[in-house]
């Protein structure tokens, strides 16, 4: 609890700017801070942060590409909780199949925000200039930010590690080493929710 509190001290954000978004965005730091800095917490446990955050996924391309590795893992984390055979075809299939539709669907919908100035031909300054606003409009063409790049590079590793912890280690290795799939899983899964971390809690801080 003591280290986690520490790391709400962002929310301040939300009293200077009260708004839904800053709330929601508040209860997905708070949810953050105590998944990463708590005592023990549950695979399970990253739904805290995956719910709240979901809300904000679909306003901003920015929000949408930190939600992405803290969703993929949220999944991956827990594979090692399926690990007889008959569930392996299961939740192959299930995460390929949402993989899809989560990348096509959601990176359609996630708008893309750029600033511009927008001349107004109405009103002329005191020196008979036209007069400059600048406006965040939403753009037609997707930007691609840097932690799309990095979200989409994790995306593209969780297929491969799937398949090596679900069944390549076995047939390699047998009953040896029976740490790494578990290795593997666990650093992959700390890896998507920090940097996630660290991309939200940027948005934030700067929307």
């Amino acid at each position: 609890m003591y280290l986690a509190n520490p790391w709400k001290i962002p929310l301040i954000q939300l009293f200077l700017k009260p708004t839904w978004e800053m709330f929601i965005g508040a209860t997905t730091l708070c949810a953050y801070a105590s998944f990463l800095f708590g005592w023990h917490v549950h695979e399970k446990a990253i739904l805290l942060v995956i719910i709240p955050f979901s809300l904000l996924a679909l306003k901003d391309r920015r929000f949408l590409s930190a939600f992405r590795p803290l969703a993929v893992a949220g999944h991956v984390s827990l594979f090692p909780l399926l690990f007889t055979a008959a569930e392996f075809p299961i939740k192959i299939v299930y995460t390929v199949a949402w993989l899809i539709t989560f990348l096509l669907a959601f990176d359609r919908l996630a708008p893309a925000y750029v600033l511009t100035n927008l001349v107004n031909d109405d009103d002329d300054d005191d020196d008979g200039h036209d007069g400059a606003d600048s406006h965040t409009i939403r753009s037609a063409q997707p930007r691609i930010f840097l932690l799309d790049r990095f979200s989409l590079l994790y995306i593209a590793v969780a297929i491969p590690l799937m398949i090596y912890c679900s069944v390549v280690h076995g047939l390699v290795f047998g009953a040896r080493y029976e740490f790494l799939p578990l290795m593997f899983i666990s650093a992959y899964s700390a890896l998507g929710i920090v940097s996630s971390w660290v991309g939200f809690l940027v948005v934030y801080l700067t929307s």
